[in-house]
């Protein structure tokens, strides 16, 4: 099972070749007042290598996501 699937995700699309921060460019506007979060976590899709590599390289960036969503969410 995939890292992905033992949470639920599903299937992670594969690697693109884009450099450079997507998701921050492709984060969509909401017109009027709203406060924008952005933070930047390394792609797991890029990492190479053994799969045990590949999906250390997922739980690493989750784990990443897991704390600052933790960090956030004690300021609110």
């Amino acid at each position: 099972m995939t890292a992905a699937g033992q949470l639920g995700i599903g299937r992670l699309r594969p690697p693109s070749n884009e450099q450079g921060d997507s998701a921050n460019e492709r984060c969509p506007l909401f017109p009027g007042a709203a406060s924008r979060l952005h933070w930047s976590f390394d792609d797991p899709s890029a990492v190479t290598g053994a799969e045990d590599e590949r999906l250390a390289g997922f739980r690493r960036v989750c784990d990443e996501i897991r704390a600052r969503l933790r960090q956030w969410l004690e300021t609110i």
